[in-house]
């Protein structure tokens, strides 16, 4: 439904979108957005499943069919001939192929719970778990805003340069640490949902999580503090140098990001969407406050102090929220079970 909605947006309005983006030249390529939506929702669907079903070696599958998938298309259609639209079309492929493989591997092995699917109890269970989309939404689509909001603020305030660097320097740490949070939570959240289920109380292993990941990740961290601008400059060039500086200042903040983001999961298993959407949208207003007193002062040194000061302080506040939260029994179920339920509501 929603693919189908962007679908209609894009045909309707592809013009004046993409000169409101300041590229005419994307106007051809915007419906394509809505398929590339799809695919993604898609395979979220289907990598949760298999990561309840503990299906890790389809999971791994996938990864390897999409990243394939994605170079030898990018590749294919470039030396076909499709110049322009080659990378967008390369991904779409990868995104179709890998989807469709995942997909089919899940749907042969559990098609038989396909036959138990009820329209009435699909809208019974929607209903029940309204905050998932609700504030989820807007929490993802609040730290999306947030991630990009430093590139608008360094394109527009100070210059294109200056974003490139912000770019190579985050992008160089932070996409590492995404993958490895992933991984991560796709294995300990699996095993920690199993065990609340059951009315476990997870505060133990979270607590030990985080201290192994701290221990993991404090000496390649700190080396990187030291080292981050001679390497930059080694690697990319003498001018790519401030970049190492820009890393060295956002550190910090990044390393918070590797301790919280394998956690986040547990919001969902107690059923706090809405304060984790409160403490993304904090973060928001943090970000903007840094970046407008280095537009103010017009020091961008200052305005990514104060970025990486303000992620370290709201991601301090969820680890404490999360450790907090685990020294509960946590049940989904439970944590969504109608008020005037009697029996017993069902695994999650």
């Amino acid at each position: 439904s929603v693919s189908i909605f962007i679908l209609l947006i894009a045909f309707l309005f592809s013009a004046p979108l993409a000169k409101m983006l300041g590229d005419p030249d994307i106007q051809s390529w915007l419906p394509w957005i809505p398929l590339s939506v799809f695919f993604a929702a898609f395979c979220l669907l289907l990598t949760y499943w298999a990561n309840r079903k503990k299906e890790f070696n389809y999971m791994a599958t996938y990864n390897i069919f999409q990243s394939m998938g994605i170079a030898f298309g990018k590749l294919g259609f470039g030396y076909g001939g499709m110049r322009s639209g080659g990378l967008i079309a390369g991904t779409l492929f990868g995104q179709a192929i890998s989807t469709i493989q995942l997909g089919w591997q899940l749907i042969r092995k559990y098609r038989s719970y396909l036959a138990d699917i009820r329209w009435k109890e699909m809208f019974t269970q929607a209903k029940k778990y309204i905050n998932f989309p609700k504030f989820r939404m807007l929490h993802a689509m609040t730290n999306v805003f947030s991630a990009s909001l430093p590139v608008f603020i360094f394109t527009s305030y100070f210059s294109p340069a200056i974003a490139g660097y912000w770019s190579i320097a985050f992008g160089v740490v932070y996409k590492p640490i995404t993958v490895f949070a992933s991984s991560i939570t796709q294995v300990f959240s699996q095993r920690m949902i199993e065990r609340s289920n059951k009315g476990e109380i997870i505060y133990k292993q979270v607590k030990e999580l985080i201290l192994r990941l701290l221990l993991i990740g404090i000496v390649p961290f700190g080396i990187a503090a030291v080292i981050a601008p001679t390497v930059f400059g080694f690697v990319f060039g003498h001018k790519w140098y401030i970049s190492g500086v820009y890393l060295r200042l956002i550190l910090p903040w990044l390393l918070s990001v590797y301790l919280t983001a394998p956690l986040a999961f547990i919001a969902d298993l107690a059923g706090q969407q809405r304060i984790q959407f409160g403490l993304a949208f904090a973060n928001l207003v943090l970000r903007f406050i840094a970046m407008l007193i280095g537009i103010l002062t017009k020091n961008i040194l200052l305005a990514l102090g104060l970025l990486s000061l303000g992620g370290v302080i709201v991601n301090f506040y969820y680890l404490l929220w999360y450790l907090s939260l685990s020294k509960k029994v946590l049940r989904v179920s439970d944590t969504y079970a109608p008020r005037d339920s009697q029996g017993d509501p069902g695994e999650a």
